[in-house]
């Protein structure tokens, strides 16, 4: 038996199902909360984009092209996530105060890296989220993904 390679647009349509199929599994397992599977799917797209985002800018070491394009959808995504939620449960993100530190800017940067950690164990946690609690995670993703620009 010979293998066949998939092309690359094949390979990239065989990732999207995979994924999907991984996140609907997911969603279906979760724990019932008041955050609707709707807001959840959006997450979900929201951190793979995050993931694909992240990983062309660690190999490439700046913001290009590809990155540039990712950046976007995420951003797109996190809005439209944070958007749903706020029509399905009225949960707004609490506003951040800037900090009085005099401590450099750059150690206050959000990281992408943890705000997606962070999105992501809501996300596959066994216990039920407060949609407010989530809306403060996505504005902290979106924060950070904003600063990866």
């Amino acid at each position: 038996m010979t293998a066949t390679a998939l092309s690359p647009a094949a390979d990239e349509t065989l990732v999207d199902a995979t994924t999907d199929v991984a996140l609907a599994t997911l969603l279906n397992s979760r724990a019932s909360d008041d955050i609707p599977t709707s807001v959840w799917w959006l997450v979900g797209e929201a951190l793979h984009t995050s993931v694909e985002l992240r990983r062309c800018v660690t190999t490439s070491g700046h913001l290009a092209g590809d990155a540039d394009s990712l950046a976007g959808d995420a951003m797109l995504l996190t809005q439209a996530a944070l958007d749903e939620l706020a029509e399905t449960t009225g949960a707004q993100p609490t506003a951040m105060a800037e900090p009085a530190s005099r401590e450099p800017r750059f150690s206050r940067q959000p990281s992408l890296r943890l705000s997606t950690l962070l999105l992501t164990r809501l996300l596959v946690s066994r216990r039920p989220v407060g949609p407010q609690r989530l809306a403060n995670t996505l504005a902290a993703h979106q924060r950070a993904l904003r600063f990866s620009r």
